[in-house]
């Protein structure tokens, strides 16, 4: 799965992800696949180990993204700021009336601003 694409970074690097797509508890949506809490925490947890960054921040607009990170260990130095919480949607706003799509969700557009 994947791009076969990896991240070379060090103990000296700031990583900054911002992920904008769908998510449901305890999984974050790609268009075809799925990223598990359970392969999310494993992967961060060897990227740690592996002293593969000196701090990593998340910006993360999906539905119930905050179930993703509410067990991350503080000592691992990553910072996760979600558009929802466990438990709730994300919400869309800023409707194109000639495409007939939304072009952002709340809480992007408003950190963003």
């Amino acid at each position: 799965v994947g791009s076969g694409k990896t991240l070379k970074s060090n103990h000296k690097d700031v990583v900054f992800v911002n992920f904008v797509d769908h998510g449901g508890p305890g999984v974050l949506g790609f268009p075809n696949d799925e990223l598990h809490l359970a392969d999310l925490n494993n992967v961060l947890q060897t990227m740690h180990q592996d002293k593969r960054f000196k701090q990593m921040l998340w910006y993360v607009e999906a539905c119930y993204s905050g179930s993703m990170f509410n067990k991350l260990s503080p000592n691992m130095n990553i910072t996760a700021h979600t558009a929802s919480n466990q438990k709730e949607s994300s919400y869309a706003c800023v409707f194109d009336e000639e495409l007939h799509v939304y072009l952002g969700d709340c809480w992007s557009l408003n950190w963003m601003n």
